[in-house]
């Protein structure tokens, strides 16, 4: 970190605003992308920015944490002999479990309780909001510590990576909001968990991959494939979720309606056959 601020503060002025640019553009490029996918009811800019906040927080949180696991890594290679590919495979798991699992603890307690989550697309904005945060802050490290060269392989791959890792947490996000509504209770805690679980795994797959490929034209290739097929499936996810968009608040007044309108006739009606 203090070689960051170094090299920071050693820049021209020119060069330090083309680097925070090429750092930052990606990352806000795609939360406006999202942002006008959500055409039913926008978020309050004030509320995406504290989602952007969460995203940073869970960055810090993961660093402090990612050097605690790292040195447990070390302890273990060292004293257990184990396949270079089960050991980037672990390595990869650890990184993905502990990313994601920060950006849904700051994104719960950001968002879960605020009046204005009341759209199902809701989930997959916040989520994303926070991902990219996480990754806007991110790429600023990578950017000033690395030069400038990372930015465009960064921009293409990473920052596209973390919104997709985002998109699968927030489907469920939003579905497990649904649920409270009707105060489904084990659908929630199910919805949440699967959510994170989607996120865990496919980011440990993405890292794994990206570890690997750089030795290995057939882990390359991999790496190549994997990428485009979640490229594919993210953006039809989003499109198909932004025209699902519903009001979860309805939902509340549908079972309302179910139980006091709908159900009854049905039980008068099976009385009159009987």
């Amino acid at each position: 970190m203090s070689d960051i601020v170094e090299t920071f503060t050693s820049m021209d002025t020119r060069t330090l605003i083309f680097s925070l640019v090429a750092a930052v553009a990606p990352a806000i490029f795609w939360m406006i992308y999202i942002y006008r996918k959500d055409k039913l009811e926008r978020e309050p800019i004030s509320l995406l920015i504290r989602m952007v906040f969460g995203g940073i927080l869970s960055a810090f949180a993961a660093i402090i944490l990612e050097m605690i696991v790292g040195y447990i890594e070390a302890f273990i290679f060292v004293n257990v002999r184990m396949d270079i590919v089960l050991m980037t495979f672990i390595t990869a798991m650890d990184v993905g479990i502990v990313e994601e699992c920060c950006k849904y603890f700051f994104l719960k307690k950001f968002s879960w309780k605020n009046k204005n989550f009341n759209y199902s697309f809701d989930g997959v904005v916040f989520a994303v909001f926070t991902s990219l945060g996480f990754a806007l802050f991110e790429n600023i490290l990578y950017v000033f510590n690395y030069g400038i060269e990372v930015a465009g392989p960064r921009a293409l791959l990473t920052i596209p990576a973390h919104m997709t890792f985002g998109v699968f947490m927030g489907v469920y996000y939003g579905k497990a909001k649904s649920y409270e509504v009707i105060n489904n209770a084990h659908q929630v805690k199910k919805c949440l968990r699967n959510g994170v679980l989607f996120a865990i795994v496919t980011h440990g797959i993405y890292d794994m991959l990206a570890m690997l490929c750089v030795d290995s034209v057939l882990y390359y290739l991999a790496f190549i494939i994997f990428v485009v097929c979640l490229d594919i499936i993210v953006i039809k996810c989003i499109k198909k979720y932004a025209r699902e968009d519903q009001n979860i608040l309805y939902l509340k007044e549908q079972e309302a309606d179910f139980f006091e309108e709908i159900l009854p006739h049905s039980i008068d009606e099976m009385n009159n056959v009987e």
